[in-house]
């Protein structure tokens, strides 16, 4: 197991992998950063309003820095970091948003778009 880890082909696979994704979230956000980013950091009510929209206007272009630097290998390990910061932070708002009782879906979606 040791090795596999090891190999730099093993790495770089998985380095294009998350690259992929991250890039891919973040063209997806930046199509309409109004509704999928900053409309989604809002539903989420874990942030100040005041810190909200900043924090969702940002958000997906560090996705997409992270990304880039991730494909193209620039500044792969700040770029891992930023991801892995990312991630824990998704993480932990979706877990607030669930021990709330609160649906991810109706978190993402807003009341207004639920039926």
């Amino acid at each position: 197991m040791k090795k596999v880890v090891a190999n730099r082909h093993v790495i770089l696979v998985f380095r294009l992998i998350l690259a992929a994704f991250f890039l891919t979230s973040s063209y997806g956000k930046l199509v309409d950063i109004e509704r999928y980013s900053v409309d989604a950091v809002y539903n989420f009510g874990i942030l100040p309003m005041a810190l909200a929209r900043p924090f969702g206007l940002v958000m997906p272009f560090i996705e997409l820095l992270c990304g880039l630097g991730l494909l193209f290998g620039v500044l792969t390990r700040l770029s891992a970091l930023g991801i892995a910061l990312m991630s824990l932070s998704f993480f932990i708002a979706k877990a607030i948003v669930l021990s709330q009782g609160r649906s991810i879906d109706a978190v993402v979606l807003g009341p207004s778009l639920i039926r």
